[in-house]
């Protein structure tokens, strides 16, 4: 018998400066992710995890750099909010046809990748069909970012505040 949980309690709301944003990642948003932007959905969310969390332990000083010929440090800061932007965009299409990434865009700050970060894990994972136990390949070491909850080992604490930043 098929599970009775819906998918409907998966969807996750979120408020960006003021509006209120339900995210839904049904067949949907990873169609048309696909379809409009060329890229796959669970691959991008899988790989902005980490990335999120590199950025929430850089600090200005990780930005320059020490030799002066070599230019700025590329922080990846505007490929992270680039994708988060498309994730949260796609993922609200469901429920706000009208929303455009432009608008989505303007929404959101620096300061919201903590918690979108968590905030997207806690509407995609439940989303994701059950898995044997020992049936994801991890590299040596590392935590598979569809799974790990948010915590203080993966630089992100329940409230989606950096736990290293806290520390600092």
């Amino acid at each position: 018998m098929a599970s009775q949980k819906s998918l409907v309690n998966s969807a996750v709301e979120i408020t960006l400066d003021g509006r209120a944003i339900l995210l839904r990642f049904r067949s949907f948003a990873l169609i048309e992710y696909r379809k409009r932007l060329k890229r796959d959905l669970m691959g991008d969310i899988a790989a902005l995890v980490p990335k999120c969390e590199r950025l929430q332990k850089m600090r200005l000083g990780d930005l320059v750099s020490e030799d002066a010929d070599a230019g700025p440090v590329d922080s990846g800061l505007g490929e992270i909010l680039e994708r988060m932007c498309e994730i949260v965009w796609i993922a609200a299409l469901d429920q706000q046809p009208e929303i455009t990434l432009g608008e989505v865009q303007r929404l959101i700050s620096l300061s919201d990748l903590p918690s979108l970060t968590t905030q997207v894990l806690a509407a995609f994972v439940p989303t994701l069909p059950p898995v044997k136990p020992g049936a994801v390949k991890r590299a040596p070491g590392g935590e598979n970012p569809m799974t790990a909850p948010a915590s203080p080992s993966n630089g992100f604490s329940s409230d989606g505040a950096s736990s290293e930043l806290d520390a600092a």
